[in-house]
């Protein structure tokens, strides 16, 4: 039985926007924690083949949820089953956005896909010299179940999240993720968060999340604690959360406290 779970975002949060690569301290952090009996768990929107990577020196000591907690994983194992883009839902949602000047991006079990007659964008141009990045002509192309799909955006974005709001059924969550970009997701973080603390049996009280962007504060808002970071937008200090400096330092903080 753990003493208590820290959810952490990735980019943002763990990684200050610009790096590449996670702190040795975080690392340390990750085993302090294990041996004083608390979980630590990885909550990004990223793929599982973008996410695991970069912990893999603490692959063993963490829960990795990626692509905002539709596939859960502990030591290479599904800890619930992944949450799935409906099959009948995927060509309409990403013709929707293409033809509202947003590329639609989809994230699988298998990696990223474009569609091959994309008219690129910056942000789109991006990804399609990632070598996790695929292409598809039909959607029989693509390999494994679509988890997400990020749009695109440029110069745009409100005006295509207000249209998908309005158009794309109620059971997706659509938040932003990074600039010019927003995710439409069959769950969120913060469902990930309650099927993880389920999981292991652990009471609300007892988690706490860290995060910068809007995909976070559905995360932030189901911990027994909040935290968003100093890096966050403006319009996201409002209040609800404590706000964080020093992510390492807080949870250490925490730890010594409970």
């Amino acid at each position: 039985m753990y003493k208590g779970i820290f959810f952490c975002d990735v980019d943002g949060t763990i990684l200050p926007h610009g790096d590449v690569a996670v702190a040795s301290q975080f690392f340390s952090l990750v085993r302090e924690a294990g041996d004083r009996g608390y979980l630590v768990c990885i909550s990004s929107g990223r793929i599982l083949e973008t996410l695991a990577p970069l912990f893999v020196e603490v692959e063993d000591l963490v829960v990795l949820s990626a692509c905002n907690g539709c596939m859960i994983l502990h030591r290479g194992a599904l800890l619930v089953e992944n949450h799935t883009i409906e099959a009948g839902d995927i060509l309409p949602i990403a013709d929707a956005l293409d033809s509202w000047g947003a590329i639609p991006l989809l994230s699988t079990t298998d990696g990223l896909y474009l569609s091959a007659h994309s008219q690129h964008n910056s942000g789109s141009r991006r990804y399609a010299r990632k070598d996790t990045t695929r292409f598809y002509e039909t959607v029989s192309d693509i390999d494994g179940q679509v988890l997400q799909i990020t749009a695109l955006c440029s110069g745009n974005t409100e005006e295509v999240i207000a249209k998908s709001r309005a158009s794309f059924p109620a059971a997706y969550r659509i938040a932003t993720c990074g600039r010019e970009m927003f995710d439409i997701c069959p769950t969120d973080k913060g469902e990930s968060l309650v099927l993880v603390r389920n999981h292991y049996g652990i009471a609300a009280s007892r988690t706490w999340a860290f995060g910068d962007n809007e995909n976070d504060i559905a995360m932030l808002e189901a911990a027994g604690v909040g935290y968003l970071m100093d890096s966050a937008h403006p319009d996201l200090h409002d209040g609800r959360f404590v706000r964080c400096t020093d992510l390492v330092q807080t949870i250490r903080t925490i730890m010594g406290s409970t």
